[in-house]
């Protein structure tokens, strides 16, 4: 059998792996990966053992599926950890909203239903990594309530190569230049901190010591399930007390419809993006963005680390007030080195 090659495939102006072929009258297709993230050799091991599963896949008789629906599973997987792990709880119950939804009504899944849910959720702009992370979910809920054939049984994971992509400076000018109204601060605060979408959203007046000029999040409430103590940066400082003194609920970025914090603002976002002409760009890049200029400003990693709340480092919590000079000193470079770009940008005559 003749073997298959990968070849390029231009998506949304980026170059692509891609491979495409027929097996047993079936047709496959699918991205490999950026050809800025590996080249063809590597593609090529990416798509043999891609190949690979399929012929196997192909030559195994299927058999009936046991009869019990997505909602069914989904929701026994959810008792089943609510009850019995409850650290893995946390992570399924923020997850499963999206293939609760996707799958709704659904009798059974198909493997294609699989594949389908995957370039959904990347069209949303979630990552590779973030979408393989929601198959193990899936796929760990039908083992435990014993379907099979299990539909999420092999598929196609995406490779997780780091992303690294960032504003450069025009970018962020023209960005910031095309946000406006809450978009506007909470993009801000994005790059002012390096912190996560979830955790601006949610941020509460709780979170907040503006007599420290410190930002805490507990543990119970950050991606990595650690405590997170940044400087507030003083572009922040009178954002923040503005919002509060209009909001009763104290969060501070607040939808006034139902008084708890903004759910998302895809569709600002993506507006902005749109407006300032910015292509492959997703939220969670500002996080980049901001880790990416403090070290052109700090040059200290082990800073940097501390400040994005990726840090091992033990310090206990009668002393998580206490920052650091280099940490301040470090948030303070990168807060005026990006506010220099913002006035640049302000002083320039509109055209």
């Amino acid at each position: 059998m003749i073997r298959k090659t990968p070849f390029i495939v231009e998506r949304k102006g980026i170059p692509w792996w891609y491979y495409d072929f027929t097996v047993k009258g079936k047709r496959y297709r699918g991205y490999i990966g950026a050809k800025s993230e590996m080249n063809k050799r590597e593609a090529q091991q990416q798509l043999d053992a891609t190949w690979a599963r399929i012929l196997t896949s192909a030559e195994t008789p299927r058999r009936k599926q046991t009869s019990k629906s997505p909602g069914q599973v989904f929701k026994e997987y959810a008792d089943y950890l609510e009850m019995h792990r409850p650290k893995t709880w946390e992570s399924y119950r923020y997850l499963k909203r999206h293939f609760e939804t996707f799958f709704k009504g659904k009798r059974t899944i198909s493997p294609s239903d699989v594949k389908r849910y995957q370039k959904q959720k990347w069209d949303e702009g979630l990552s590779g990594p973030t979408i393989n992370r929601h198959m193990f979910y899936c796929r760990a809920a039908y083992n435990k309530a014993g379907v099979k054939p299990n539909p999420f049984d092999g598929f196609d994971k995406f490779d997780e190569f780091p992303r690294t992509r960032y504003l450069t400076e025009d970018e962020l000018s023209a960005l910031m230049s095309k946000s406006t109204g809450v978009l506007r601060e909470i993009v801000l605060t994005a790059i002012l901190t390096g912190m996560r979408k979830g955790e601006i959203l949610n941020l509460h007046k709780r979170h907040l010591d503006f007599g420290n000029q410190l930002i805490t999040v507990p543990g119970s409430e950050t991606k990595g399930k650690r405590p997170l103590t940044i400087p507030l940066p003083g572009e922040l400082e009178m954002v923040f007390k503005q919002n509060l003194q209009k909001h009763e609920s104290g969060f501070v970025f607040e939808n006034k419809h139902t008084g708890k914090p903004l759910v998302d603002i895809k569709k600002a976002w993506k507006a902005a993006l749109k407006d300032a002409e910015i292509k492959d760009f997703r939220f969670h890049d500002l996080r980049h963005t901001y880790a990416t200029y403090s070290l052109l400003v700090a040059k200290d990693i082990r800073i940097l680390q501390g400040l994005l709340g990726h840090s091992s480092i033990r310090t206990t919590q009668k002393y998580a007030h206490i920052m650091t000079a280099g940490k301040r000193d470090a948030s303070n470079a990168v807060s005026s080195f990006i506010s220099k770009i913002l006035e640049n940008d302000a002083d320039k005559p509109e055209s």
